[in-house]
């Protein structure tokens, strides 16, 4: 009887204590759920980051290669027009070529013209510049010309390929100027910024009508 009196006194003492959490076991679950936080956290910030700087890089990178592409297309139809010489130095290109324009009724004609690749400073860009065919070879024409900004660069470097006769042997050189033809090939060098850091992409463009 007395042992079954004992027990019963203390079973409900038993059964609160069963109920709650020790000061130790409340800091070692708070500070594993600390531990977890800061690690789901810093998971985030940091997936956070790559992910805008690969939209940063991807970006840019895209609008530079796209530039490129039309650069080069350009160039590998590069031909030989009365009025319009093949002249270039390291920051600008300008050859004979075909431009598109739209007329009246919104519509796609193709002409010859001038076409001209470079390096705007002040706005940081690589411009395409097209000027029609009269306009172009006209002394007091209008001038009037259809610029496009390309991508935003840091720098631009065009260097010409040509066969040295004094050294017969191919070369390449800072620039070219008008009454030598249209040159062997294009070299170009184009440095942009990916976040902090300078990216260079460079392409040679040979010309199959060069001469």
């Amino acid at each position: 009887m007395l042992a079954s009196k004992l027990v019963s006194q203390f079973q409900p003492a038993n059964r609160q204590t069963n109920k709650g959490f020790t000061l130790i076991e409340l800091l070692i679950t708070t500070s594993i759920l600390g531990m977890i936080a800061v690690a789901i956290f810093a998971t985030f910030a940091s997936g956070l980051n790559v992910y805008e700087r690969v939209q940063t890089y991807g970006g840019v990178q895209s609008d530079v290669l796209l530039s490129l592409e039309k650069m080069e297309r350009d160039l590998r139809s590069v031909f030989s027009l009365s009025g319009i010489d093949f002249n270039g130095d390291t920051k600008k290109v300008t050859f004979a070529g075909l431009i598109k324009k739209l007329d009246a009724e919104g519509k796609k004609n193709v002409s010859l013209g001038k076409i001209s690749y470079y390096f705007d400073n002040e706005t940081g860009t690589l411009v395409k510049e097209e000027q029609n065919y009269p306009e172009a070879i006209s002394e007091i024409g209008t001038g009037e010309s259809n610029f496009k900004a390309l991508a935003f660069i840091e720098d631009i470097n065009f260097s010409y390929y040509y066969f040295n006769s004094g050294m017969q042997a191919y070369d390449w050189k800072s620039s070219w100027g008008a009454g030598e033809g249209i040159p062997s090939g294009v070299k170009v060098e184009v440095t942009f910024k990916d976040g902090k850091r300078d990216v260079k992409l460079d392409r040679t463009v040979l010309i199959p009508v060069a001469g």
